[in-house]
């Protein structure tokens, strides 16, 4: 993916955090994440580090939810 270490490590660690909440507000709640819903569109976004974000969909519909990674990258 061209990304460097640090990021990849950082986008599996939250992933496993994610799989462990149980509602969108627990994301929310986690100031950390600096968790958003992009204006305009279904997907969410995350914090990786300071350059780079994760944009993913949440299916909420789905029992558990769903998560699908959409991109990572830099914003900026």
């Amino acid at each position: 993916m061209g990304l460097p270490v640090g990021v990849v490590k950082s986008a599996r660690d939250k992933l496993n955090l994610i799989e462990g909440m149980t509602t969108e507000q627990s994301l929310r709640g986690m100031r950390s994440l600096d968790y958003k819903k992009l204006e305009g569109s279904e997907l969410r976004q995350i914090r990786l580090n300071d350059q780079y974000r994760m944009r993913f969909k949440l299916d909420t519909t789905t029992n558990p939810p769903t998560v699908t990674v959409t991109s990572i990258d830099d914003p900026h």
